[in-house]
């Protein structure tokens, strides 16, 4: 790979260059925030499609959410109009729609809005929402038993009710994506929970109503396409021939299961690109992701750093990284390995930082607790 490429007409940051200087293999963009992001990703599939004259339709760019697969197909379409190119055939879309083309052995393209197609195979998919909702039915149900919840209300003591049951809903949350990552059938985690009945039952209950209504959740959607995968070669090798470029956006939100599924769809010799900041996940709170996968990537392949920020003044992205600083030699092990990855540094090119209000912000490190 080369070490840096212009591209007339926009105003590219060192870092920048160097990442549309790409020409396959595997390779990870820790981008800080601010640090352009979608402009790089966008910049990289016009690279492929003018420089490299890869099709559009060999270009997969896999997204955590709707919003932002609709930005990419647009701005990607926008920007090959301008060189007189298409971007016809190119596939924008979520994980979890992308995962439902698999399950369909639909081998044409989806369309990136996609989100409803396992009503083609006989399931209901639960929105986050509805996830949720039953979980809280789950809990209600649990609270309902009189026999049960009079243990539960002796066990809670002083502790707020209210708390308990989001803690509870919470774990089971968690709990359930777990196993389903692990492919452990919810029965036996259930019987593993017996120190937390009400978590226990709510994942108990969970499981049945997913039955009964023969309803998919996120996590379903993930195991059975990667399971799917493994189980047909043909179709395996049919989404690596044809899907010759992968781009993943929010890598830092991977799950173990949807890292297995890249790993798959990429093969041994694939082209596989993801772009992430190692030092946040958006996700963390509402699925199962596990950002220390990315950072695992990133000690793998290499790695390029888009570390110019444009999103705050000097003096925030100054405060940003002395808090990084503190955390990174904080005696606790666990604070210590939070951050990973190059201070954030003011832009050089392309929009510049916003300059500072005066008396917004004020601050001071000290030495040590004591002074």
């Amino acid at each position: 790979m080369a070490t840096t490429v212009a591209r007339p007409g926009v105003d590219l940051r060192p870092s920048q260059a160097q990442a549309l200087a790409y020409r396959g293999g595997r390779l990870a963009i820790t981008a800080a925030p601010g640090a352009g992001k979608t402009f790089i990703l966008t910049q990289l599939v016009v690279h492929l499609v003018a420089d490299l004259e890869v099709r559009p339709d060999e270009i997969l760019i896999l997204t955590y959410m709707r919003s932002a697969a609709l930005t990419f197909r647009t701005r990607v379409a926008s920007e090959l109009a301008r060189r007189n190119l298409s971007a016809r055939g190119l596939t924008t879309c979520t994980i979890h729609s992308f995962c439902q083309r698999i399950l369909r052995q639909d081998l044409g393209r989806l369309d990136p809005a996609e989100d409803d197609a396992c009503e083609t195979l006989g399931f209901r998919l639960l929105a986050e929402p509805e996830q949720y909702a039953l979980l809280r039915r789950g809990m209600a149900a649990f609270l309902g038993d009189r026999q049960r919840s009079k243990g539960y209300f002796g066990r809670l003591g002083d502790r707020d009710p209210e708390s308990a049951a989001r803690e509870a809903i919470e774990t089971a949350r968690r709990c359930i994506g777990a196993a389903k990552q692990a492919r452990r059938p919810l029965t036996d985690l259930a019987r593993s929970l017996s120190a937390m009945p009400e978590v226990a039952f709510i994942a108990a209950h969970y499981a049945e109503t997913q039955i009964a209504d023969r309803a998919l959740d996120f996590d379903d959607l993930l195991v059975s396409a990667v399971d799917r995968l493994r189980g047909d070669p043909g179709l395996l090798a049919h989404y690596r021939r044809t899907l010759r470029f992968l781009l993943e956006d929010e890598a830092q939100d991977s799950t173990p299961v949807q890292n297995e599924l890249l790993e798959l769809l990429a093969g041994p010799d694939g082209n596989l690109v993801r772009v992430g900041d190692p030092n946040q996940a958006i996700m963390s709170s509402f699925t199962n992701s596990t950002p220390g996968l990315f950072r695992e990537f990133c000690q793998q392949v290499p790695v390029i750093a888009m570390c110019e920020s444009s999103r705050s003044a000097e003096p925030v992205i100054g405060l940003a990284n002395s808090l990084v600083r503190l955390a990174d030699s904080h005696q606790e092990l666990t604070l210590r390995d939070t951050f990973a990855g190059e201070p954030i540094a003011p832009a050089t090119a392309g929009p510049r930082n916003p300059e500072p209000l005066p008396d917004v912000l004020r601050w001071r490190q000290f030495g040590d607790r004591d002074e």
